[in-house]
C-alpha cells in the first residue's frame, strides 16, 4: 500500500526538518533562490488535459524557459492533478475520475519535449488528491514546493511561485516565496479579485521570467 507521502508524487528523500529547516533555520551554506511553477493555465492551455495529445505550451513559454535556465536559474513545476481522484491514503475516491497515473506521465513527457533539452524542469512535483481528503501537499499548502526547494537545493524564502490561481500564490506566500500571479489561466480576472494586496500581476508567465531575471541574484 502506498504511504500518504508517495500518494502526494513527493519521493520523501529527505527528513521532513531538513525541508522544514529551509525556512526556519540558518543555513551554513548561503543557498539561491529558485522559480517555481504551476503548470496548467500558466505553461500550457486548459484546465482539464487528460493525455498527451491535449497539451499545448503557451507561445513563448518554451523560450522564456530557457532564458531561465541559461541564466543559470532552476526551476520547478508544481502542480495539483485531483483528476487523479485518489485519497490521503492513495485508493481511488472518485470512481470516474478522468486522469490515471500513467497518463499523467505521458503528458509530463510530452511537456518535456515540447520544452526541449534547453527548457527542462529541474523537479516536476504533482498532488493526486481530491480536496476534501485535506492532505499536506495540495496548494495553498507549501509541502510540494518545500520538498522541491529541498531536491533542487534552493531556497524557497529567495524563490518565486508563478501561477494563474489563488491557491497557487498563497502555495507561495506559505513557502516564504515571492507569489506572481499570470493572466493566461481560466478565469483569471475573478482569481485576480481574491489575490493578497501587493500580489504581482504579469500577462503571461514570458513577462514574469522576464521580470525575475532583472531582479538582484
Amino acid at each position: 500500500m502506498k504511504s500518504a507521502d508517495e500518494g502526494c508524487g513527493i519521493e520523501l528523500t529527505k527528513d521532513l526538518s531538513q525541508i522544514e529547516g529551509l525556512s526556519t533555520a540558518d543555513a551554513a551554506v548561503e543557498l539561491c533562490g529558485g522559480v517555481f511553477s504551476d503548470r496548467d493555465g500558466v505553461m500550457n492551455e486548459g484546465i482539464n488535459v487528460d493525455g498527451p495529445a491535449n497539451f499545448r505550451l503557451l507561445r513563448g513559454v518554451k523560450e522564456a524557459f530557457e532564458k531561465l535556465k541559461a541564466a543559470g536559474k532552476k526551476y520547478g513545476v508544481i502542480t495539483n492533478q485531483g483528476g487523479l481522484g485518489e485519497d490521503i491514503d492513495g485508493k481511488i475516491a472518485w470512481p470516474s475520475h478522468p486522469l490515471t497515473r500513467e497518463a499523467l506521465a505521458a503528458i509530463h513527457a510530452e511537456m518535456k519535449k515540447q520544452l526541449g533539452p534547453k527548457a527542462q524542469p529541474d523537479v516536476i512535483k504533482f498532488c493526486p488528491h481530491l480536496t476534501k481528503a485535506k492532505c499536506k501537499c495540495r496548494k495553498p499548502q507549501p509541502a510540494m514546493l518545500l520538498e522541491a526547494a529541498a531536491e533542487m537545493n534552493v531556497d524557497p524564502r529567495k524563490s518565486y511561485m508563478i501561477g494563474d490561481r489563488v491557491t497557487d500564490i498563497e502555495c507561495g506566500i506559505n513557502a516564504g516565496a515571492v507569489g506572481i500571479f499570470v493572466l493566461t489561466g481560466h478565469d483569471s480576472e475573478n482569481e485576480r479579485k481574491l489575490l493578497p494586496d501587493g500580489t504581482l500581476v504579469f500577462p503571461s508567465v514570458v513577462e514574469a521570467i522576464d521580470w525575475i531575471l532583472e531582479q538582484p541574484a
